[in-house]
């Protein structure tokens, strides 16, 4: 949303980190209270939910649609700290390395490519960056039902222990 809307950029940028560092810090505390999945399902489905509530917010009503962006944003941000500590937390020793380095690398593709697809989608109609990122949301929300809790189990060692905890 951040320069999309033709609001102020400067604001715009300050409200952004703002909120990423309130969020990122929420989703630590979340976390270590009430474990890894439950945090990340209710994250994705707050962020999906208020981007696509966004996306039916009227451009006359500017700060009221940028508020509740930032909201959807907000669960983005502590969505993605939760699945960094997830990320870690499933691989197995043996292969903890090359999994994350793959999670990243194509979690950096996506960042990447993320501004691009914003704002050629934007070219077609202003919403459309907004319903995709908040039904791929709901999806990642979904999704996350189907991890194990990590919280409090001790990291797996081998491929063995990732093939046991799926039964």
């Amino acid at each position: 949303m951040a320069g999309i809307q033709g609001g102020d950029s400067y604001t715009d940028l300050f409200v952004v980190g703002a909120v990423e560092l309130l969020a990122t810090i929420l989703g630590i505390l979340m976390v270590d209270r009430f474990g890894r999945r439950r945090p990340a399902l209710i994250s994705n489905i707050l962020a999906g939910t208020f981007c696509l509530l966004a996306a039916c917010i009227s451009l006359d009503m500017h700060w009221l649609k940028s508020a509740v962006a930032t909201l959807g944003r907000c669960g983005t941000t502590i969505s993605l700290s939760i699945l960094f500590l997830v990320t870690n937390e499933l691989q197995p020793t043996s292969i903890r390395n090359f999994g994350v380095s793959v999670c990243s690398s194509l979690s950096a593709i996506g960042g990447i490519a993320a501004p691009f697809v914003l704002f050629k989608l934007a070219i077609l109609w202003s919403e459309l960056p907004l319903v995709i990122f908040g039904a791929l949301s709901l999806v990642a929300g979904g999704l996350m039902q189907l991890l194990p809790e990590t919280k409090g189990t001790r990291l797996l060692q081998t491929v063995d222990d990732v093939e046991n905890i799926v039964r």
